[in-house]
């Protein structure tokens, strides 16, 4: 079980990372204020596109990642911008846009991560 707060800030609920086992994410119920509902955005990279994803991220954040892979532990989180500059290179993510009783299944070794949006958006 996890609980998010709406990402207000554009830094990312769950910010990237993969699993070592696949997952179903759903979403059983999120706060509703003035009858307006939020939800969350995934991004989701495939399996195979993750050598390419982590080789960008190195590239482009440079000295914010170092050595380490981008996809692990939580560092980086893809912003619009850098979305845009992903599929300029050929990288195009899922983009998942989950709502209450959506489920969104995450395979095994794919990197992604969750932006929890706020009421009005």
């Amino acid at each position: 079980m996890y609980f998010a707060s709406p990402d207000v800030i554009k830094e990312g609920s769950t910010r990237l990372h993969k699993d070592a086992t696949s997952a179903v994410n759903l979403l059983l119920y999120n706060l509703k204020s003035d009858n307006l509902r939020g939800g969350a955005d995934w991004i989701v990279f495939t399996a195979e596109d993750t050598p390419k994803l982590i080789e960008f991220l190195r590239k482009r954040l440079g000295r914010e990642v170092g050595d380490a892979d981008p996809t692990q532990g939580g560092r980086v989180f893809i912003d619009d911008t850098l979305l845009q500059e992903l599929r300029n290179v050929g990288i195009k993510p899922f983009c998942i846009h989950q709502e209450e009783a959506d489920a969104v299944f995450i395979p095994a070794g794919c990197p992604h991560q969750v932006s929890s949006r706020p009421y009005n958006s």
